[in-house]
């Protein structure tokens, strides 16, 4: 996917303020931490305001999965599956679970274990086909 800078720009712009506006809202934090570090190389700063959203909610599905992911692309798959497994059992019936399954299945290609994937895939696109 090809990110365009401006935009790119505006959106670590907007996650900043709304940390400044609510810097103690969970929702507020793991979105602006994901976003932060999905749109710039500031992974540290993302990690620390998911980590923060976790420690004043640690029941939100989202913000595991937003941490799963954070994780898997820093290089820690091992601590993806585990996130990503923490939010399905948080929210067993979320019709978009197959974002967890997918995190699930990209960290076990990334551990080489290409039959876990393969049925976390499977799971995965039995939640949501399209």
């Amino acid at each position: 996917m090809s990110r365009d800078s401006d935009e790119a720009g505006q959106a670590i712009e907007m996650a900043r303020r709304a940390l400044a506006g609510e810097p103690d809202n969970p929702e507020v934090l793991w979105q602006a931490g994901y976003s932060i570090w999905f749109f710039s190389d500031a992974l540290h700063e993302g990690v620390e305001h998911v980590d923060r959203s976790l420690e004043l909610n640690p029941n939100s599905a989202q913000a595991w999965v937003a941490s799963g992911w954070i994780r898997l692309f820093s290089g820690d798959p091992q601590t993806a599956i585990e996130h990503h497994s923490h939010a399905i059992e948080l929210s067993p019936m979320d019709p978009i679970g197959y974002r967890p399954m997918n995190g699930i299945a990209a960290a076990y290609v990334c551990l080489g274990e290409y039959e876990p994937a393969e049925q976390w895939s499977r799971k995965a696109l039995a939640l949501g086909p399209n």
